[in-house]
C-alpha cells in the first residue's frame, strides 16, 4: 500500500501542474484572439470575468484527460528510468498493484467527466453565447473591423476606416447593397451610427454626409446626396444571433434532451415518408 500512495504521489502532482499549465495556455489563447473585441471598448470587466468562467468549461473538457496523459508518462516513465520497476520486481512486489490507485483515481476522473460533459458542459455552452449575444446587442460594431468587409449580413457588404465600437460609431462608410434582385445600390457616408431597433430584430444604420449611387435593371444610373439616410438591414445572419432560453443548439443539449430531439426528428421523417 506504501508502494500505491508512493506512485500515487508520482502521479498527482505532474498531474497539478500539467492542469495549471495548460488551463493557462488556453486562458491566454482565448484573451488573445478575442482581447481586440472586448478589452478597451466599453465593455465592464466583470462581463469579460463572466465570459472567461463560462468558457472554462470546455477547457476543463481538453485540459484533463492531457494532463491525464502527461502524468501518466511522468509517473510511470520516472519509475522506469530510476529503475525502481525493476527494484520492485527485484523484491517479489507484484507490479499490477502499483496501478490500483492511479487506476481508482481515473475511473474517478472518467465519471466526473461524463457528469460534466452531460450536465454542466452544455449549460455553459449557452450561458457564453447568450451573454456574446448581449454584449453584441449593445455594441454591434464590435462585429466591423476597420478597413475589412463585413458580409455577415445577407445582401450588403460593409467597409468601413474607422471603427469606434464602444460608441458604435463608424468614419468613412461604404455599403454595397445587393439585398434586392436586379439592383445594385452603393452607399458612401462621411459617418455612421450602427445600433440595434427596440425588438433587436433588425440593424439601423444611421448615415451622415453622403450619397447613394444606384442602377436599377435596365442599366438607369441614379445618384442621390444626402445629409441623413437611415439604412434597415435584417439582423437574423449576424455574426453573434440572439439565443433565447427555449433554444439550444446540440452544443447545449446534454444526452437525454439530444435523444428527445433524434426521436422528435425520427418521427417527423417517418410522417414525410408515408405522406
Amino acid at each position: 500500500m506504501i508502494l500505491s500512495f508512493y506512485v500515487m504521489r508520482k502521479f498527482f502532482i505532474p498531474f497539478l501542474f500539467s492542469v495549471f499549465s495548460l488551463f493557462s495556455i488556453f486562458i491566454l489563447q482565448f484573451l488573445m484572439r478575442f482581447s481586440e473585441q472586448l478589452i478597451g471598448k466599453g465593455i465592464a470587466t466583470t462581463l469579460i470575468i463572466q465570459l472567461i468562467v463560462y468558457n472554462l468549461a470546455w477547457m476543463m473538457v481538453l485540459v484533463v484527460p492531457m494532463a491525464v496523459l502527461v502524468a501518466t508518462l511522468m509517473a510511470f516513465g520516472g519509475l522506469s528510468q530510476n529503475n525502481e520497476i525493476t527494484a520492485i520486481r527485484a523484491a517479489g512486489l507484484s507490479i499490477y498493484k502499483l496501478t490500483i490507485l492511479p487506476l481508482l483515481m481515473a475511473a474517478g476522473l472518467v465519471y466526473f467527466l461524463i457528469y460534466f460533459n452531460n450536465e454542466i458542459l452544455p449549460d455553459a455552452n449557452h450561458k457564453t453565447k447568450n451573454l456574446m449575444w448581449e454584449i453584441t446587442a449593445t455594441r454591434p460594431a464590435l462585429s466591423i473591423v476597420p478597413n475589412v468587409f463585413m458580409t455577415e449580413i445577407s445582401g450588403y457588404a460593409i467597409l468601413a476606416e474607422k471603427v469606434t465600437q464602444d460608441s458604435n460609431k463608424l468614419t468613412n462608410v461604404k455599403i454595397y447593397d445587393n439585398s434586392r434582385t436586379g439592383a445594385v445600390n452603393i452607399l458612401t457616408a462621411k459617418r455612421g451610427e450602427l445600433n440595434f431597433n427596440l425588438d433587436r430584430t433588425k440593424l439601423v444604420m444611421n448615415l451622415f454626409d453622403g450619397e447613394i449611387h444606384e442602377q436599377g435593371e435596365n442599366y438607369l444610373y441614379r445618384k442621390i446626396q444626402f445629409k441623413q439616410h437611415l439604412l434597415l438591414m435584417n439582423s437574423e445572419q449576424f455574426s453573434l444571433k440572439k439565443i433565447t432560453d427555449d433554444y439550444r443548439s446540440d452544443r447545449e443539449l446534454g444526452i437525454a434532451d439530444l435523444e428527445l430531439r433524434a426521436d422528435s426528428i425520427k418521427k417527423y421523417s417517418l410522417n414525410m415518408f408515408k405522406s
